[in-house]
């Protein structure tokens, strides 16, 4: 798996289906007895109009986005978890068969880049 595999993965799998689940529980909050702020939420939501709704569906794309996009700099070490002048390093492998793939090389486009273009391809660099 190369990078741009992996960050389309990610869109898929975790973006997509984060902001799906999300709106979904906006609309009907899940499980038998879902917890009281999840209730007012849906109840907030589903007393708005059209555009308002597409509105906190924006919103709620942004925050998700937000969310990978802060953790991909972070693996990228673009943005940092340690304030000391000597920081580590993540390294990001993808195995498979015996082999592995560095799926975060700084010698390559950063994952947050890839990432960003792929859910906003009217950022892309």
């Amino acid at each position: 798996m190369k990078s741009d595999e992996f960050v389309w993965l990610l869109k898929k799998h975790l973006y997509e289906a984060t902001v799906k689940a999300v709106t979904q529980g906006l609309v009907e909050p899940p499980g038998r007895r879902p917890e009281p702020v999840r209730v007012r939420m849906s109840e907030f939501y589903n007393s708005l109009d059209a555009e308002r709704k597409q509105i906190v569906e924006a919103v709620v794309r942004d925050s998700v986005h937000a969310g990978i996009f802060q953790f991909l700099c972070m693996l990228d070490g673009v943005c940092f978890i340690e304030s000391e002048p000597t920081r580590g390093r993540f390294e990001l492998y993808y195995l498979k068969d015996g082999e592995q793939e560095l799926l975060n090389d700084a010698a390559r486009e950063f994952l947050h880049a890839v990432f960003n273009a792929a859910v906003n391809p009217s950022h892309a660099a």
